[in-house]
């Protein structure tokens, strides 16, 4: 049997080899239909299948306040705050300490540190948070540890927690860099922990995460400046959620009338968050590319059935010299099987490591970069994009 496999194959690259347009032709329209299709799938994984690089991301939501009071306002700035307003660290610590369906709550601002003590001093972003932020994302460190509930606390000291990247850059990837003091804003942080290539939050561009200050530990509940997220408890709904989320925040007002009265609660999916509005583009995108395979398939269906009516007079004598009907199919389907192959094979070589076509480090398709999210599945997916190809192929 392997021996009338062999030889069909054999007949099969001779074929193709007589013939070499139509093998050119199909091997070209089979290329980029299936090059497109997966390029296009990988941004559809990698934006909504595959969205955040942390466990069980169906179970983060993000969390708001809310001022319907807002809605009838003249002005056009509270009217679109609403209902998506950031939160006080006050709000923040009671729906901690009082919801009975989030496992962890966490909050975070963004800043802008500027770091000294280097060669000069540069401007970094990064981000000010609680230490139920990372226990929400479920993340751990590569290095050390995240943060400790007890530094939410006022006179606990500054901790800092660096991103893959910023170890990196600045401390050259030193294993020994826990325990090491930086200089933000000209106060000294002691790195407590360092994150993995693959994690970022809220955008990939942070390169540090520290706790609170004093003072912003401090604030009052009119200082609103602190966005907040939080993980579902096993089991528990969106909707049963903001029910019982509401009840609390209830409470919160009846307690604090004056600075509670008119704020209410809301929250959304972190996935769809993150997604935003591209989701219904990215899905009519990915149809619209199956559409074009599809009917690439079609156009090399049609050439080969043309390219076999040309071939009459061979296979007759194929037959006259004894081949059968299935023995003629059997060729046929070898032959379009290898056509088939040979760009299926070529994505696959150009997405290996060692591939001249594979992406030079550095390169904006380089998914060793930290700052990554995207899971690449295919086997002969590429990440590279045609001008890293070509750039790859010239170093």
């Amino acid at each position: 049997m392997m021996a009338m496999w062999a030889s069909d194959l054999r007949h099969a690259s001779r074929g193709l080899r007589r013939r070499p347009m139509v093998s050119a032709v199909v091997v070209t329209t089979l290329a980029l239909a299936v090059g497109v299709s997966t390029a296009i799938f990988s941004v559809v994984n990698g934006v909504l299948l595959r969205p955040l690089p942390y466990p069980e991301p169906d179970e983060l939501v993000q969390l708001w306040q809310t001022n319907e009071d807002w809605l009838e306002s003249p002005s056009a700035v509270l009217r679109s705050f609403a209902m998506r307003f950031p939160l006080s660290v006050p709000v923040r610590r009671d729906w901690e300490r009082m919801s009975p369906v989030f496992e962890d709550v966490g909050g975070y601002m963004g800043a802008r540190f500027v770091a000294t003590g280097g060669d000069r001093p540069e401007r970094i972003p990064g981000q000010r948070v609680t230490s139920g932020l990372f226990r929400a994302l479920g993340v751990e460190p590569l290095l050390g540890r995240a943060l400790l509930p007890e530094e939410d606390e006022v006179g606990s000291g500054l901790v800092a927690v660096l991103s893959y990247e910023y170890w990196q850059s600045r401390f050259a990837g030193d294993a020994g860099v826990v325990g090491r003091t930086v200089i933000l804003d000209e106060a000294p942080y002691s790195i407590v922990g360092v994150m993995p290539r693959e994690f970022y939050f809220p955008t990939e561009g942070d390169r540090v995460w520290t706790n609170l200050t004093d003072e912003q530990k401090q604030r009052s509940r009119s200082n609103q400046s602190m966005s907040g997220v939080a993980r579902l408890k096993p089991g528990v709904t969106m909707e049963t959620a903001e029910r019982e989320m509401q009840a609390v925040t209830a409470r919160i007002q009846e307690a604090y009338p004056d600075e509670q009265g008119s704020f209410g609660f809301r929250m959304t999916s972190r996935v769809a968050e993150v997604v935003g509005a591209v989701r219904p583009m990215l899905l009519l995108l990915l149809g619209s590319v199956g559409l074009v395979l599809l009917i690439a398939c079609a156009n090399v269906a049609n050439l080969l059935f043309v390219a076999g009516l040309t071939r009459r007079k061979e296979l007759a004598v194929k037959a006259a010299l004894g081949a059968g009907a299935r023995r003629l199919i059997r060729s046929l389907l070898v032959e379009s099987a290898l056509l088939a192959a040979v760009p299926v094979f070529s994505w696959q070589s150009s997405s290996s490591p060692r591939s001249p076509l594979s992406c030079p480090r550095g390169c904006p398709g380089d998914r060793r970069s930290a700052s990554t999210r995207r899971y690449w599945r295919s086997p002969w997916e590429s990440p590279c994009s045609p001008p890293c190809w070509w750039v790859s192929y010239r170093r």
